[in-house]
């Protein structure tokens, strides 16, 4: 796709954040944590607060610093890092999010993907949030942190992603103890024991 639209769908995938998240970033979303780590600033709209979230992929802010350059060559004044392309002379209008929808699902046309049964492939951008929750989770990041970087209120919500791998669960079980009829301690299970590959 186009690097804007490329680096869209990184900021949803690699951030777990909403397609109105992602459009509406402002220019200047590149910032620092009080260590200095870098972070994107962004606005929570469904919580109408500010936030701000690690980078973990370090091409990132290289990727942002280019499309700045991008959307200020062609609206020298806009507030937005994704200014509308068209109608918008001002540049001060973001990206509509359901344009962005609309662009993954052309490129997703243009890869022609599909099912096994051949049907086309149907990914929307609010797939790229549940992704970053569940594989979060799979990495043995915490519930809470979870719940934080998705900006969840309700712990509920984060819940609905703790969709545990069958290799993630097997090492969790295999990690307690387990007992005979008897009650009495067996000892750990060998990587290799029949009873090891529980999937």
């Amino acid at each position: 796709p186009r690097s804007d639209i490329r680096l869209m769908i990184m900021l949803a995938n690699d951030h777990g954040f909403r397609a109105g998240t992602v459009v509406s970033l402002e220019i200047d979303c590149l910032t620092e944590d009080a260590d200095g780590f870098p972070a994107l600033r962004y606005w929570n709209r469904k919580r109408t607060r500010e936030r701000m979230h690690p980078i973990r992929n370090p091409e990132l802010p290289i990727l942002i610093r280019e499309q700045q350059n991008v959307a200020r060559s062609r609206h020298p004044e806009t507030p937005w890092l994704f200014p509308k392309a068209v109608g918008n002379a001002s540049g001060a209008r973001h990206q509509p999010a359901n344009t962005l929808n609309y662009q993954l699902q052309t490129w997703l046309g243009k890869l022609n993907l599909t099912t096994p049964d051949g049907q086309p492939v149907r990914v929307t951008l609010h797939q790229f949030r549940h992704t970053f929750g569940t594989r979060e989770l799979n990495s043995g990041v915490s519930q809470e942190v979870v719940q934080e970087l998705l900006d969840h209120e309700d712990a509920a919500m984060t819940r609905t992603y703790a969709r545990l791998s069958n290799k993630n669960l097997r090492i969790e079980f295999l990690k307690g103890d387990r007992f005979n009829v008897m009650g009495e301690r067996l000892e750990e299970l060998l990587p290799d024991s029949p009873l090891s590959d529980l999937a």
